[in-house]
């Protein structure tokens, strides 16, 4: 006769009863089953870390290195390097390279030219030259028509915003006119002149980087600055200049000889950007603690809700169940029954 103490059904229920799988895992060590948990606290800080620092304006002067490696200009750009030339090689007053032979003929005096402006005095500058002597005469000239005429009758009388492939590609055109640049100015110093007949005893030359071209700077030469305008070589602010273009001046740049457009101005379009509050920067000492703590924090955490959920007892005894016992047990019930 089958009762429930029968050896098949022991079985069964003791198979029900069996967590020692269960048991194994709790045995392992603490950290290996949490080990994700770790791995999403070192990413969370590296996280906070990198970020931080992309704050920073020049943690990224890297990718531009990276794109200027190497000799092929990016696309979309203009090279406006010069042959390579030795410095010893020339002085302040000689030509880097040749004017070509231009088939480009001037306007007229009266057909394009400002109120002031003598063309003739034009003829002898040159493009992709340092500054020299031979440019002083003209340039003065065109710095006293701007010095004697309001800003607001300038920026009337220009020919409208010209980007900077125009003033490369066609300096000759644009010599002696009035055009419009804006874009991003870097770097402004002051100069001092050498006594002239026109009173003009001071200028500005400053580092215009053009929104059409922000890789190739134009060089201004401003007569005036704006009020509260900065001074130095790590400026950033955005600004339009109306003035007569002037020539394609060579310069020497941290790799080679480039050359770039020069405007003579009056003065630059800024307008002040209003006052940041800086909010106080926390250096990587301070971001490492913070992460250390939300670290250990976690852990306490975890080691709580771990002590707290698992079971006081073992689910099993020690010893597995006596088989042979429960038959003889059983035995004994049935030869009762049968009485």
């Amino acid at each position: 006769m089958s009762t429930l103490f029968d050896v098949p059904n022991i079985r069964k229920f003791m198979a029900v009863l069996d967590f020692r799988s269960a048991a194994k895992r709790r045995k392992k060590p603490y950290f290996t089953g949490r080990r994700w948990l770790f791995w999403l606290i070192l990413l969370m800080g590296a996280t906070v870390i990198i970020a931080d620092k992309a704050r920073e304006p020049g943690a990224w002067r890297w990718l531009d290195w990276l794109v200027g490696c190497s000799d092929k200009p990016p696309a979309g750009y203009i090279d406006n390097r010069l042959s390579a030339v030795s410095r010893g090689n020339f002085s302040e007053d000689s030509f880097i390279i040749a004017k070509p032979e231009s088939s480009e003929k001037r306007l007229a005096a009266d057909n394009g030219y400002f109120t002031g402006v003598d063309p003739a005095l034009l003829d002898s500058v040159r493009d992709d030259t340092f500054d020299s002597r031979d440019d002083r005469a003209p340039a003065l000239a065109l710095l006293n028509v701007l010095n004697t005429t309001e800003e607001q009758e300038l920026r009337a009388s220009s020919t409208g915003r010209i980007t900077y492939a125009q003033l490369f590609n066609q300096p000759a055109y644009y010599r002696g006119r009035l055009v419009t640049v804006a874009g991003v100015v870097r770097r402004v110093k002051p100069f001092e002149l050498p006594k002239n007949k026109y009173g003009v005893h001071r200028y500005n030359r400053a580092w215009l980087f053009p929104i059409d071209n922000p890789r190739s700077p134009v060089i201004i030469y401003c007569l005036q600055l704006p009020d509260g305008f900065p001074v130095g070589t790590a400026i950033s602010e955005q600004a339009e200049v109306v003035g007569f273009f002037f020539k394609k001046e060579a310069y020497m740049a941290q790799d080679t000889l480039r050359t770039a457009p020069m405007i003579l101005a009056k003065t630059l379009q800024w307008e002040k950007r209003p006052a940041i509050v800086e909010e106080p920067r926390h250096d990587v000492r301070t971001i490492i603690l913070i992460a250390a703590a939300a670290a250990l924090l976690a852990l306490m955490t975890a080691w709580f809700v771990h002590v707290r959920t698992r079971p006081s007892h073992p689910v099993l005894p020690d010893r597995p169940p006596d088989f042979e016992l429960m038959k003889e047990m059983d035995r004994g019930n049935d030869t009762n029954h049968e009485k």
